[in-house]
């Protein structure tokens, strides 16, 4: 599978955004609030980023706008090292994007730029529109082994999160609508129960 290199802060944005919906479905909250912070989050993230905004102010951004989010998050990398392992050998290194897990489904590669893959994430943009997409996971996670968790899921105008359970993991799936070229952006975090 050849694929181009994703540009550091989109990566790290598309992990920070898998971080915290991944964080903040396992809090013990009201389902309605979880899922608006969430939202929130995912939104903001897609537009600092589209919008071309140094990481660190997007990171202030975010730990300005979720009270309690940078404490969380740092629970999260501190709890997954190898996250932040991950991100670092891509940052220094920034050659090997690797694969998905076998278990994951990835949509038509000719269709995807930006790709990263991991055990721990995977993530990639797509030119197939956004609810193609979302089908996409809605049939091929269950054909891959998958249980849809429809506690932890959600889906609104051009952003949805499925998370999907196996025996011993977790599967976050966050779509969403770069409104800056309507391309749609994957990201996948995978987590050990």
């Amino acid at each position: 599978m050849k694929h181009r290199i994703i540009p550091i802060g989109l990566l790290l944005a598309l992990l920070l955004i898998s971080l915290a919906c991944s964080t903040l479905s396992g809090l013990e909250q009201d389902a309605g609030n979880v899922k608006g912070t969430a939202l929130s989050v995912v939104t903001d993230a897609v537009e600092l980023a589209t919008e071309g905004v140094p990481l660190v102010e997007t990171a202030e951004a975010f730990a300005t706008e979720v009270p309690g989010l940078k404490d969380t998050v740092e629970a999260v990398v501190t709890d997954n090292p190898e996250i932040v392992e991950t991100v670092e050998a891509i940052a220094t290194e920034g050659l090997d994007m690797g694969e998905a897990p076998d278990d994951i489904p990835v949509v038509d590669e000719s269709t995807i730029t930006n790709f990263y893959g991991s055990d721990a994430l995977v993530s990639y943009i797509t030119s197939q529109d956004f609810q193609t997409v979302v089908d996409f996971y809605k049939s091929e996670m269950p054909a891959n082994g998958w249980e849809a968790d429809s506690s932890m899921t959600f889906e609104i105008k051009n952003t949805a999160t499925l998370t999907w359970n196996q025996v011993d993991r977790q599967a976050i799936v966050i779509i969403t609508v770069n409104p800056a070229d309507n391309t749609t952006l994957v990201a996948i975090t995978i987590q050990a129960w």
